[in-house]
This record gives C-alpha cells, sequence and structure tokens, in this order.
C-alpha cells in the first residue's frame, strides 16, 4: 500500500508538470499521429483521465486538455488524458476552428477510452449533477458529462467489448448521500440504454432481423460497468483516486482484441457518418429521443400486428375462412397506422422525421403483405368449394337426368324438351355457385389496400363453365355412370328373375368334392374351389394321416389317401 501511494503521488506530480513529454496521440488540430498508437504496450492495464470541463482538474493539473497523450509508467500501466465532449453537436467534425475539433466533440475521449479497463471522468461540481432534493437533473445528460459518458458508452457498444470496466466519476462536492449516489447511476444507466437503443436501430434492417434480436438480451449496464462516484476537492482526493485507478487495473482481464486497431477505428468514426459514435455525438438528444419515439412506436405495434396474424394464418391453413375478415383487416389497418401517426406526429418536420417515414412505411409493408397474403389464399379456399359446390349440383342433375331417360316420357314431353331442360338447370346452378362465390368475396374486400373481388369473381365465373363443359369427362362423372349402369343392371335382373318366377321351376346342381390326405401330423392344410353356374369342383388337401385323432376314428388304421364325395343340389320354385 506504500508503494502504491508513493507510486500515486509520484503520477500525480508528473502529470502536473510533464504533459509536454507524453507522447501525443491526438493533437490539438485533431491530427492523428499512428505512431503514437503503434507504441501502445500489448499487456498492461489502461486508464483513461478524461476532464470534460473547463475547470482546473488535480488529476491532470490542467485547466483544460488540448489533445490526447498517452504515457507508459514504470508498473506497465498506460495512462491516456483526454478532454471530453463538448456540449454543442456537430454534424460534420472533419474542418478547422476551435468548433469542429473532433478532439473536444467526443471522439478524443472515445478513442481514449474504447480500450482502457478504468476510465475517470474528472472536473464536475456537485450541482452539475443533482438538484437540491438530491435528484438528477435532466439536463445534465446534455452537459459536458452527459456527452462524454454517451461517448464512452457508443465507443464500446461500438467495439463489442465485453470485458468489465470500472468507471469513477470524480466530483467537487458532498455526494455521499446513497440517494445522490442512486440518482446519478439511475441517470448514468439511462444514457447506456439510449445509446444501446440506438444501436439497435441503426443495425435494425427488417422485421426478421429485429425478431432474431429479440432472442438474446444485451449485456446489462451493471454487468459491463462498475460505477463509482468519488469525491476530489484536493490533491489528497485525487491521490487515493489514483490507488483505485492503479490497483483496479492490474486487477483487469486483458481485452482480446487489438488496443492500437480499436483506438485507430475508434477516432476514425469522425469521418463516418453511418457510424453508432457518430450518430450519438452529432444527434442532440431531442432527435435521439425522437428517434428512440418511432422505434419503440414501430415494434409496439409491429408485435401488435404479428399476435393478431398468428391465428389469422393458423385458420387459413385449416382452409376455414376468417369471420368478416374484411372489416376486421380494414379496422386493423387503419387503426394500426393512426396510432402510429398519433403517436408520432410531435416528430413530423423535425430532424427526425425521415426516420418516421421510414418506419412508417416499414409498418405499412407488413400489413399490406400480411393482409394481401390472407385475402388471397381465402380467395382460393373460397374458389376451390365454388367448384365442389358446382359439381354436387351437376352430379344430383345428371343422375336425375339419368333417372327421367329410363322412365317412359310423359304426355307432350319430348327429348328436344328434356335437352333445354337440363341446359337450363345447369345453367341455373352455376349462376347461384357463382353468386354464393360472390357473396363470400365480398366479405373478404379490404378497400384501403384495393383488395377487391372483382377480378376473382371473373376468373370463377369461367373455371365454372369450364368445368360444366369439361364435366361429362370428369373422373366423378364417369364413376357416378358407371354406379348407375351397375343399379340397371341389377334392377334388370330382379325384375327378370321375378318374371321367371311367375313358373314353377327345378334348378340341378352338381358339386363334386376331393380331399387329400398324405402322411404328416395335420400342420398343413388347403382348398381349392372353382364354380360355373349351379356347378362346382372343390379340392382340398390336409397332412393328418398319422395323427393320433385321425388313426382313433378309423379304429388304428391310416385314413384312405383320396377321398371323393360328390354333391347333387336341387333348386325348385313353385
Amino acid at each position: 500500500m506504500a508503494s502504491s501511494g508513493i507510486f500515486s503521488l509520484l503520477l500525480l506530480v508528473s502529470l502536473a508538470v510533464a504533459i509536454e513529454g507524453m507522447t501525443p496521440l491526438i493533437d490539438s488540430t485533431g491530427s492523428f499521429h499512428r505512431s503514437g498508437v503503434a507504441s501502445l504496450p500489448a499487456e498492461g492495464g489502461i486508464i483513461a483521465l478524461i476532464n470534460p470541463s473547463s475547470t482546473f482538474s488535480f488529476l491532470t493539473g490542467e485547466d483544460e486538455l488540448q489533445g490526447v497523450f498517452l504515457s507508459e509508467v514504470d508498473t506497465g500501466c498506460t495512462l491516456v488524458l483526454s478532454p471530453g465532449a463538448n456540449t454543442i453537436p456537430m454534424a460534420h467534425t472533419i474542418g478547422t476552428g476551435s468548433g469542429s475539433n473532433p478532439v473536444r466533440s467526443g471522439y478524443g475521449c472515445a478513442a481514449a477510452s474504447v480500450a482502457a479497463g478504468v476510465i475517470v471522468l474528472d472536473g464536475f461540481e456537485t450541482s452539475d449533477l443533482l438538484l437540491e432534493n438530491g435528484e438528477t437533473s435532466e439536463e445534465w445528460k446534455n452537459s459536458r458529462l452527459g456527452r462524454s459518458l454517451s461517448s464512452i458508452f457508443a465507443a464500446q457498444a461500438a467495439a463489442a467489448r465485453s470485458e468489465k470496466v470500472v468507471l469513477i466519476l470524480c466530483v467537487k462536492g458532498d455526494v455521499t448521500s446513497l440517494k445522490q449516489q442512486a440518482a446519478v447511476m439511475r441517470t448514468a444507466e439511462d444514457l447506456y440504454k439510449e445509446v444501446m437503443e440506438t444501436k439497435r436501430i441503426l443495425s435494425t434492417e427488417n422485421l426478421e432481423a429485429e425478431e432474431e434480436r429479440e432472442m438474446s438480451d444485451p449485456i446489462s449496464f451493471d454487468d459491463l460497468y462498475d460505477v463509482m462516484l468519488v469525491q476530489v476537492e484536493s490533491e489528497n482526493d485525487a491521490k487515493k483516486v489514483m490507488d483505485i485507478a492503479y490497483r483496479s487495473a492490474a486487477e483487469q482481464a486483458p481485452i482480446t482484441a487489438s488496443t492500437s486497431a480499436l483506438i485507430s477505428d475508434t477516432y476514425s468514426c469522425s469521418s463516418k457518418t453511418s457510424s453508432l459514435l457518430h450518430n450519438v455525438l452529432t444527434s442532440p438528444r431531442s432527435v435521439t429521443s425522437a428517434l428512440l419515439l418511432c422505434n419503440d412506436c414501430y415494434l409496439r405495434y409491429s408485435r401488435s400486428l404479428r399476435a393478431k396474424m398468428v391465428p389469422w394464418k393458423n385458420r387459413v391453413a385449416r382452409n376455414l375462412l376468417i369471420d368478416k375478415f374484411g372489416s376486421q383487416a380494414t379496422t386493423l389497418y387503419n387503426s394500426i397506422l393512426q396510432n402510429y401517426d398519433y403517436e408520432t406526429c410531435s416528430v413530423s418536420g423535425g430532424a427526425a422525421a425521415g426516420y418516421r417515414l421510414a418506419q412508417r412505411s416499414k409498418l405499412e409493408y407488413a400489413l399490406t403483405r400480411d393482409i394481401g397474403e390472407l385475402f388471397r389464399l381465402q380467395l382460393a379456399i373460397c374458389e376451390s368449394d365454388a367448384i365442389k359446390q358446382l359439381q354436387r349440383k351437376l352430379l344430383k342433375l345428371r343422375k336425375a337426368d339419368a333417372l327421367s331417360k329410363a322412365t317412359p316420357p310423359k304426355e307432350g314431353k319430348d327429348v328436344e324438351e328434356r335437352m333445354a331442360q337440363s341446359y337450363d338447370d345447369n345453367a341455373a346452378a352455376v349462376r347461384a355457385t357463382s353468386f354464393a362465390f360472390d357473396t363470400k368475396a365480398a366479405e373478404l374486400e379490404v378497400p384501403p389496400l384495393q383488395l377487391t373481388k372483382t377480378q376473382a369473381s371473373r376468373d370463377v365465373a369461367a373455371k365454372l363453365y369450364d368445368t360444366l363443359n369439361n364435366f361429362d369427362k370428369s373422373a366423378i362423372a364417369q364413376l357416378q355412370d358407371m354406379k348407375l349402369i351397375q343399379k340397371t343392371a341389377s334392377r334388370q335382373a330382379q325384375i327378370k328373375k321375378k318374371q321367371r318366377g311367375t313358373e314353377p321351376s327345378i334348378d340341378i346342381g352338381l358339386n363334386l368334392v376331393a380331399m387329400f390326405r398324405p402322411d404328416g401330423f395335420g400342420n398343413f392344410q388347403g382348398f381349392a374351389g372353382y364354380n360355373l353356374g349351379p356347378y362346382g369342383v372343390t379340392v382340398g388337401v390336409q397332412n393328418d394321416a398319422d395323427s393320433l385323432e385321425v388313426l382313433n376314428q378309423f379304429g388304428g388304421l391310416r385314413p384312405p389317401f383320396l377321398r371323393f364325395q360328390p354333391k347333387l343340389n336341387f333348386d325348385i320354385e313353385l
């Protein structure tokens, strides 16, 4: 502990008087020195000292840092000093002048902290963090501290770091109250959640990807950061902070990625407008809140749409129609889009208006796709039912026509009249079936999506007439003809039988039965027969000549090998 205190004291002195001797990583003009990155050690802890304030810092010994510097101490630990993020979000950070300097726009502290195991933020007053009642002010999220924290969170989220980081917030003033500490921790966690939500928005390209992302929970704030709120009002307080930072850096597990690559990639985000860090720094929190509002509404109504579509799709998969589908789908379409527009109307006309319209377009596309698919599937079900219904009606008419032909014609009704009547009956069946289809299809129409039955009605009418014209060649018509022929033949046979039954008759039939009984114990037996009218022949084989039961029946003698038995049948009708 004594050696640690001496190291902290020496470190404090060196920081206060010898920044000029450190290796510049990013100078005051925003130029990045790759030689400084190359000099970073492959092993050893990294401590990032960040001062977002313009006041004097006991840790850095400067009023305000003008660049990012690094230095390696004797213990192998690397110190990286950087200014924080200013309070003005700049849409373009590369340029000249202090307002466009990427170091002071948040990219400096992001690059300094992305590979650090311990991050120390200094230079804040108690009034910057807490109100008189001990709660945090919403405004400090837009302050230097809030933007610096957002830069740190965005850099590490973009780098996908999973190692736990010690985050030390140094404040001038009393912060010993547990209520005050809890309020600051809660606000820092809210900033972290906003950054992670912004990352998810940027990485979400379609609904399927969003569904897969929802299956895996992101790393929570407590799992990634160990936050400490400490009081620094003197050099002794600064030494205590450095003791904590030194011990924590020594205990941190080394990061798996290349340190130099992490820092250079993070700082290069100043020219990448699509990067997470650039979006977090260049978007005011009002814009970020608007983006989060639009995304939250989009996700909520997407889940509502999926919850409604699942039972509908399951019902259609069983070839069942959805009751009052047209009115329900119209209500669903209008309510989702109108509610989305109402809840996000405050975003219209602002910087997030384009994102609002993009999310609305995705909702509208999902509604159009799902409702349109269900509409077409149900039209196919109605079409199939209509064709089956017409076939049943034509079968009945065909059967009635066949029976009418088998009976003598009524007085004054010739063949031409029968043909005309059959034609009218078939046309009436087609019209009735087409009307039934139109009635069902009318309940499926969704006017907002221009899903109507007009084209489907024409197609079904054409298919119904094709079914009518080709019905005589269909399998079900031919099967009915076979059944009618069999029924007619059977009826005629019964009539002839009744006619013959009016006179007495005697029919004589002869059946010849032969049985072979070879050696054996009865484990094989078979019969074969043939009948031709009243005559028949039956031949059987059973190997039971050696069976004890058979021998006892014949008094101990073997049965004959062949037994022949003729049968004479007399069928007498009086």
